[in-house]
């Protein structure tokens, strides 16, 4: 496949395993399943490389068909110390590709690998170290067997270390990576020049060049996450990593340990006393200060300047006179010890001109390969570009419906300055600072915000805890643009020109679309020193199908993933309301786009009920499972005085609303006179509209299904819990990744908080039959 170099590039989604450690201890075949759902489920790979040093890799066949069943595609990633396996069987069964990372170029097997990739018409990925005595042969050989990417590395962590030389030595190997990136372009192949500073080669290589800021960000290698967790594990004994699995994997139940937690620290061999040091100093902080007068510090302008000046001295000091000048400085590793060892004798240089804060300043323009789960990522569709064109045309063209002027927002957690035109921010943190919220938006809509004055890593926009959408700063002033489409999709463009937001790791994420009703702060990351925002704009469009939020008294949130049969009876239950005015009521539903049909559903139901506010929160796949989480989120956009939280499962009586309100002025804590478990043929039934339960609602409660009057012990449960609004203010939902127990825990909290709940007397809920509890989550369709 022919090299292609692309503005936007994708992040990786590439993660690593190892079937055994450093010492070439076999690790357990279930600690190796359990290590692949990891990668799948907590670090969202989609692709996995398994490493397998001399005869293991023949184990990498016992795997395949455990990746694919958590949507995984696996690659094997070998030292080429022995003779290779049947490389087309392999493929054949799901194999994606081959890494090869062989000693040095003349390994003795090199080429039967090589040759074995060929014939059986599977990918090979090469890596090399430093020293290599003939370029040319390389590329001979990388042209001879179609290899479709090459890194050359002055050391890997995976690897044994290579021997250093002289400082000619060095010099030498550096003119080799040179030769080998132009030679190797030239002929259509992907090199990576790893781990070396960027003042070591040519400007025209630079674009080659993958230092730590580079690599986790380059589609070609490893996320973050999973490299770091490989590398600990890598470290490790065998009984230690079936203990680090199993800690792993336990980590989100309900019941923490903290036994697990110190455990698992001392396992991956982290720094224990540092964090008893840091405990002890927490415990003891107050008595050092109890006889001392109280200090404000780190709060004004003046205070910040003279923290930033000793932040460059001890900058200076620490880079030493060439680095702490060089422009490079914040995206290269300079001299680190490993690069020192592997290539030793070779003089730092600084670059001049202006600073380069974004890592991908000079990646951008390297030719790249991308495999067919890569290629499908980067593809932009018909969709989008028109999203881009019409973002383009609210702001060249149309007069914004508000500008935020500068007094009326400020910078959280930061000094800031209001100017004539805009605000200053000041930072000596490399973390995120944001404004307060600007006010609250409704798709669709569209945001712009200049950025200048000083640089920062990253600028964009942030909603509630998690969601970040943001993007590299390059230049000096920037104009970003956030436009949302009506039904949640969007487009984030710089200056003009589209860009993907960045993907965090962890807790943060990067939403398919957008929900209904949000909160957009300005954030920028790893300011240096100061930056200036001005020129927030607003453009609202047309709330055609989507009633305002005036007037609601009732917020109803529902959690459904893969619940989107029983949804539409639920939802049709609220809509057929009695003695009520349906504008007094809004549903929000949390879920993940592409999962089942609920977007659709929300689509339809809009039309059918247009009195009836229906809000999207969407959240991505990984928070399938994370019920607790998904209600705190969706719970910033709830306009009511009270939040009912509901299951998707749940079908209420066509006077429930109305009697709430009429305790709603005495009442903290609502609940239904139990629940009423449906059979599955009554289930059916009501899914495929023959009873229709808001008019046949007694004969229903009269079916003689199984009747649970107080259950839990009494606790009002997750199916149905209606509460003042400002409780969420205290206390939040457990953030789980499964549903066991967090429901309970929340209505023992309301009880605590306002005593024993008001039960509407006859009043119970139906629950649509599904084949028993689904805590953990379900692969099937409700």
């Amino acid at each position: 496949m022919p090299l292609r170099v692309e503005d936007q590039r994708v992040p990786p989604v590439r993660g690593l395993m190892t079937l055994h450690n450093q010492w070439g201890k076999p690790f357990g075949d279930i600690d190796l399943r359990r290590w692949l759902r990891l990668n799948r489920l907590v670090f969202n790979v989609e692709k996995v490389d398994a490493l397998a040093h001399g005869n293991s890799a023949e184990r990498v066949a016992d795997f395949i068909e455990a990746a694919r069943e958590w949507d995984l595609r696996l690659s094997l990633r070998t030292d080429c110390a022995t003779p290779p396996p049947d490389l087309a069987k392999l493929k054949d069964d799901g194999l994606l590709d081959a890494f090869l990372v062989p000693a040095n170029a003349d390994a003795p097997n090199l080429n039967a690998w090589l040759a074995a990739c060929t014939k059986a018409g599977l990918p090979a990925r090469l890596q090399l170290p430093a020293h290599v005595s003939d370029a040319n042969a390389v590329v001979a050989r990388a042209i001879e067997h179609r290899i479709v990417s090459v890194n050359v590395a002055a050391f890997d962590p995976f690897t044994p270390p290579a021997r250093g030389g002289s400082g000619a030595q060095s010099r030498a190997s550096i003119g080799a990576m040179q030769t080998l990136a132009l030679e190797l372009e030239s002929a259509g192949i992907e090199c990576n020049l790893l781990r070396v500073p960027f003042c070591q080669f040519d400007e025209q290589r630079r674009a080659n060049v993958l230092n730590a800021r580079q690599f986790h960000l380059d589609h070609q290698q490893y996320t973050k996450a999973s490299y770091e967790q490989a590398l600990n594990i890598y470290r490790n004994a065998p009984a230690a990593v079936s203990k680090i699995m199993l800690i792993l994997l336990a980590r989100s139940t309900f019941q923490r340990s903290f036994v697990d937690a110190v455990l698992l620290r001392l396992l991956l061999q982290m720094r224990l006393v540092y964090g008893w040091s840091a405990a002890l100093h927490k415990l003891t902080r107050h008595l050092r200060n109890r006889y001392l007068k109280p200090k404000v510090s780190g709060q004004t302008i003046e205070q910040i300047a003279r923290e930033i000046e000793k932040v460059r001295a001890h900058e200076t000091k620490t880079l030493g006179p060439n680095c702490s000048k060089c422009s490079l400085r914040r995206i290269c590793d300079r001299d680190t010890p490993e690069f020192k060892r592997a290539l030793p004798g070779l003089d730092l240089n600084a670059v001049g001109g202006e600073l380069v804060v974004s890592p991908m300043h000079f990646a951008l323009a390297q030719p790249k390969y991308y495999d067919a789960i890569d290629e499908q990522r980067l593809k932009r569709t018909a969709g989008e570009e028109a999203l881009v064109k019409e973002a383009n045309a609210v702001v060249e063209n149309r007069a914004p419906d508000r500008q935020i002027m500068p007094y009326e927002y400020t910078v959280v957690g930061a000094p800031w300055e209001h100017l004539e035109g805009g605000v200053r921010w000041h930072s000596i943190t490399n973390t995120e600072k944001q404004s307060t919220q600007l006010e609250y938006v409704e798709p669709p809509f569209t945001i712009s915000v200049t950025f200048g004055g000083g640089i920062a890593e990253y600028i964009g926009l942030s909603f509630g805890r998690h969601c970040k959408l943001l993007c590299p700063m390059e230049g000096y002033r920037h104009t970003v643009v956030l436009h949302v489409a009506a039904d949640g999709h969007y487009v984030l463009l710089r200056d003009g020109k589209p860009v993907r937001p960045v993907e965090f790791e962890g807790m943060f994420y990067v939403p398919m679309r957008l929900g209904g009703r949000l909160d957009p702060r300005i954030a920028a990351w790893n300011i240096d020193a100061q930056i200036v925002t001005q020129f927030v704009k607003i453009w609202r469009g047309e709330h055609t199908h989507v009633p305002h939020a005036e007037g609601i008294k009732y917020s109803i949130i529902v959690v459904n993933s893969r619940y989107a049969r029983r949804l539409q009876a639920m939802l049709r239950a609220i809509a057929h309301q009695r003695d009520i005015d349906l504008g007094k009521i809004e549903v929000i539903i949390a879920y993940i786009p592409g999962l089942d049909a609920t977007d659709d559903l929300i689509d339809s139901m809009r039309l059918t009920y247009p009195g009836l506010r229906i809000v999207r929160s969407p959240f991505p796949a990984q928070n399938a499972n994370a019920k607790g989480f998904m209600i705190n989120e969706s719970a910033s956009m709830a306009s009511g005085e009270w939040i009912v939280l509901m299951d998707a499962d749940i079908v209420i009586a066509p006077t429930m609303f109305a009697r709430i309100d009429e305790v709603s002025d005495s009442a903290n804590f609502v609940a239904g006179d139990g629940r009423l478990m449906l059979s599955k043929e009554t289930t059916a039934k009501i899914l495929t509209g023959e009873i229709r339960p808001w008019d046949e609602w007694d004969q229903l409660v009269n079916s003689g299904g199984e009747y649970r009057y107080r259950e839990a012990h009494g606790v009002p449960v997750g199916f149905f819990q209606c509460f003042k609004r400002e409780f969420f203010d205290e206390v939040k939902y457990a953030e789980l990744d499964h549903f066991e127990g967090a429901d309970m825990w929340f209505g023992m909290a309301l009880q605590g908080k306002y005593g024993k709940e008001v039960r509407l007397s006859g009043l119970p809920v139906l629950h649509l039959d599904h084949g028993g509890s689904q805590w953990y989550g379900t692969t099937k369709h409700f």
